[in-house]
């Protein structure tokens, strides 16, 4: 089954959301939960887009006659300095390619990322007008992105858990 996509503005942030057409209409509400995908450095959203579609299309696979008790989506977002938010490439380099400030970019960088995807999980419900469906919020973070799940799954509350690959 092939998993939609779509782009939306969030606060002025660009959201993928996938599968979002795969789930029920409002009118036969399924409780939803949203999978964070959080990319690597020096990468952007569109890197996270092979792992949505084929978690989506597995979830879809094992629940495809109906017995769906639970809804899924996945959303990836370009952390700070990355993707449409780069505003400065010296920024995303590390020590050996001359950026002194490489433990502080990243820092900043993980810890953007943690209080972005936070704003965002207080905005999904509103812009895709699932706000009373989604009761529950993962995350899977890959390098960067596997720091700010660390961090965020340590920060924000509504986090229920977290896939961290760092390596």
């Amino acid at each position: 089954m092939p998993v939609s996509k779509e782009t939306m503005n969030m606060a002025g942030l660009l959201v993928d959301i996938y599968g979002l057409d795969q789930i029920p209409p409002p009118s036969r509400p399924c409780p939803l939960t949203c999978l964070w995908l959080l990319h690597p450095r020096l990468r952007s959203r569109s890197s996270m887009q092979d792992i949505a579609e084929r978690t989506l299309a597995a979830w879809h696979q094992t629940y495809q006659y109906g017995a769906r008790r639970r809804c899924l989506i996945a959303l990836a977002f370009d952390m700070p300095n990355h993707g449409s938010r780069k505003v400065c490439e010296t920024s995303n380099l590390d020590w050996e390619e001359g950026n002194l400030n490489h433990a502080s970019d990243m820092v900043n960088a993980m810890g953007g990322g943690a209080a972005v995807m936070s704003l965002l999980m207080g905005l999904v419900g509103v812009y895709t007008g699932r706000d009373a469906e989604i009761d529950a919020h993962v995350c899977l973070g890959w390098s960067l992105g596997g720091h700010t799940a660390w961090w965020s799954l340590f920060g924000e509350p509504r986090l229920d858990g977290a896939v961290v690959v760092v390596g």
